[in-house]
């Protein structure tokens, strides 16, 4: 009976990895970060509006895409992945490539998704960026989007990736402790950095249904 339970577990262990690789691997085609699978368009991106393309040239490989802004006040455009679909109340990190051209000003790069925005002020060479965040209890109408927000000129973006990631505490005697978290003279204190590489996320945190906008918690997104 005990060697059965045994096969049992490791037939689940087993399976559980193999279904969890398959479901990353499955995200990733659907992605298309790299953007070099398409015929007139990339596959899974649309644009929202304005100016766009799907450029011959990328950081990594022959392709990449782009937004041209105008500078006009409030206005933005992007590209919007239609084919990914966030999870909620899970933790991710999102990394890219992105560069703007020479003549570019003002505004900002956004990166992300509709519900956990990060701006960027971005430079000439292609540079990686990257960010944790954690979704809302509802994803059910978030989507991934990368553009620009009242920027004039060119905005490039390139090998895009999104995993689940799970985060590892520190330990304090016998107490985890996050970011932000610090026990001194037997007395608890936590101050969160909406600022760091972990934007919206925090081992406090047990769910959210706000958005984010950069450094902020936003109930508009």
């Amino acid at each position: 009976m005990l060697k059965e339970w045994f096969l049992m577990i490791s037939l689940f262990l087993v399976f559980s990895v193999f279904f969890s690789r398959s479901c990353l691997s499955s995200n990733e085609s659907m992605l298309n970060g790299s953007f070099e699978q398409g015929v007139l368009n990339p596959d899974g991106w649309s644009l929202s509006s304005g100016t766009g393309d799907w450029e011959k040239e990328g950081s990594d490989g022959v392709h990449s895409i782009s937004v041209t802004g105008t500078g006009a006040t409030d206005v933005s455009n992007y590209w919007k992945c239609d084919s990914y679909k966030l999870s909620p109340n899970q933790t991710y990190r999102i990394s890219f490539m992105t560069r703007v051209s020479p003549d570019s000003s003002g505004g900002s790069v956004i990166t992300g998704s509709n519900v956990v925005n990060r701006d960027y002020s971005i430079g000439t060479q292609w540079e990686k960026r990257s960010f944790v965040f954690t979704s809302p209890t509802d994803t059910s109408g978030a989507y991934l989007r990368f553009g620009q927000w009242q920027k004039k000129g060119k905005v490039w973006f390139d090998d895009i990736s999104i995993n689940p990631v799970i985060s590892i505490y520190q330990r304090k005697d016998d107490l985890q402790l996050g970011s932000g978290e610090r026990i001194q003279n037997g007395k608890y204190t936590f101050r969160h950095d909406l600022n760091g590489e972990g934007s919206n996320s925090a081992r406090v945190l047990y769910s959210h249904t706000a958005g984010f906008n950069s450094n902020r918690l936003d109930s508009k997104q």
